[in-house]
């Protein structure tokens, strides 16, 4: 066979030998790890959202490597630990959370706000403010209007724009909102 171009003849064997250096490695992470663990460190690298440098460099590690080291799988498998009991805790929380006010009507609330998140878009920012009232029920405003800062408790007259269910947490949306 004649090699016409050696310099990509040459990359594309060594890209070949790291793939399958990668393949032999993930095989060996299987057999010694166990399939389960395998699969729930994937879960939790690839399904978190978060643009941690740390999370990264171990994404990195897997796609290069095809495996994390022990090291590395334990402290995934923490992270996933953690997530999950996070997750049971709030979802705890907010399993007491119904419905306030009826929809259409304009009504007054007392609420602190729990997060805020800020989108920019084609017609400026959007923010999402995650409130809650004493009685712990969940209230949503996703609008132009910047109501305040995590932990800031208001008082306010908005429309209850409609009744729904996330995750299967009662959340009422509101529309309109006047700081009072």
């Amino acid at each position: 066979m004649e090699i016409q171009n050696e310099v990509r003849y040459a990359a594309a064997r060594e890209a070949a030998i790291r793939n399958n250096k990668r393949i032999g490695n993930e095989r060996r992470w299987i057999a010694e790890s166990g399939e389960a663990v395998v699969a729930q460190c994937k879960a939790v690298l690839y399904n978190d959202n978060s643009t941690s440098e740390f999370l990264h460099s171990l994404r990195q590690s897997l796609a290069n490597w095809g495996r994390l080291t022990p090291a590395q799988e334990k402290a995934v498998l923490a992270m996933g630990e953690r997530a999950a009991a996070r997750k049971a805790e709030f979802a705890a929380k907010d399993a007491a959370s119904v419905h306030v006010g009826k929809v259409g009507e304009r009504a007054t609330f007392s609420l602190t706000i729990n997060w805020v998140k800020g989108f920019e878009g084609h017609f400026g920012v959007t923010y999402i403010h995650c409130l809650r009232d004493a009685a712990g029920n969940i209230v949503i405003y996703k609008g132009s209007n910047y109501l305040g800062e995590k932990g800031e408790h208001l008082t306010l007259k908005a429309t209850v724009k409609e009744h729904g269910t996330r995750e299967g947490v009662a959340q009422t949306i509101i529309a309109r909102p006047a700081v009072l």
